[in-house]
């Protein structure tokens, strides 16, 4: 048993040592641009469409997963002068702390406790104490992905968009509108440890010097008529008080073949136009107000 432990701690700390290195967060050299946020960034933004630019966005990534990848990205490259962040009215649900310290966090958290500082490491794996074999196993994964990766970063995320022909569902959109606002058919509370990390991010920006500008990327016109109004009144609120940048493009026309079925995700087709229309605003510098 003891051996066991000793094994267990020993490779443990042989991931974390090789799989937290400054090269997994090295960017080339000539991008200046980095694109953050959850699964609608991955999949939304076709970086390869755009100049100097990275996308950077993973699944389930909330913005307190998000504060600390950005934070060693930045640390790893001098050249970042704006930083895009996907922010959705769902950013803002409770449902994401689950992926945080909650009943998700085994899936998510072992992507990140690399670069977790010591006391945060330590809660997410106290979070965990109950389903240590599952968060164990992912986080082995995970690493072992990293050591013998042959292409791309697992640590920084990236597009990746699999939906070449898929096209927008009724009952999938009413899941996960359902799965995202409400729990037992109660809506969810905002999340007081997301604002946080938003504001974290902003404070993180202005201190490196750094651009921040927030995008909504389109939603389903079905999806987006449900949103709670709570969440639209929070939605704004939140980027009127911290004064943010923003890039609209929720309601972009669109049709249904350039979403995923959920309705919350776009498709390979929807990606491409959605960051075309992106890249106009950014150089005809048009900015959005909230509704």
């Amino acid at each position: 048993m003891l051996m066991a432990v000793v094994a267990f701690l020993l490779t443990t700390t042989a991931l974390l040592v090789f799989t937290d290195t400054n090269e997994d967060f090295q960017l080339p050299a000539d991008v200046t641009s980095l694109y953050m946020g959850d699964s609608r960034m991955e999949l939304g933004i076709n970086d390869a469409l755009l100049e100097h630019s990275q996308n950077c966005g993973a699944q389930s990534e909330s913005f307190y997963y998000s504060y600390f990848k950005l934070k060693k990205l930045l640390q790893n490259n001098s050249g970042i002068h704006r930083v895009y962040l996907s922010v959705g009215h769902h950013s803002f649900s409770s449902y994401y702390d689950r992926f945080v310290d909650g009943n998700f966090s085994a899936s998510v958290a072992p992507n990140y406790i690399g670069i977790l500082p010591s006391h945060e490491q330590s809660r997410i794996l106290a979070a965990n104490s109950e389903n240590a074999l599952k968060f164990s196993r992912n986080f082995f994964l995970q690493g072992f992905k990293k050591l013998f990766r042959n292409d791309g970063n697992l640590g920084t995320g990236g597009f990746n968009n699999l939906f070449q022909d898929s096209k927008s569902s009724t009952s999938a959109m009413d899941k996960r509108f359902r799965f995202q606002y409400y729990t037992n058919q109660k809506l969810n509370a905002t999340s007081e440890e997301t604002l946080t990390y938003l504001k974290l991010i902003s404070q993180l920006c202005a201190e490196k010097g750094v651009e921040l500008i927030a995008i909504s990327l389109p939603v389903h016109p079905y999806y987006f008529e449900h949103i709670p109004g709570e969440y639209r009144e929070a939605f704004c609120k939140n980027l009127e008080d911290m004064q943010l940048k923003f890039f609209d493009l929720s309601q972009l026309p669109l049709s249904d073949d350039c979403y995923a079925p959920d309705g919350d995700h776009l498709s390979a087709k929807g990606a491409d136009i959605a960051t075309l229309r992106l890249k106009e605003m950014i150089e005809t510098k048009i900015l959005s107000d909230c509704q």
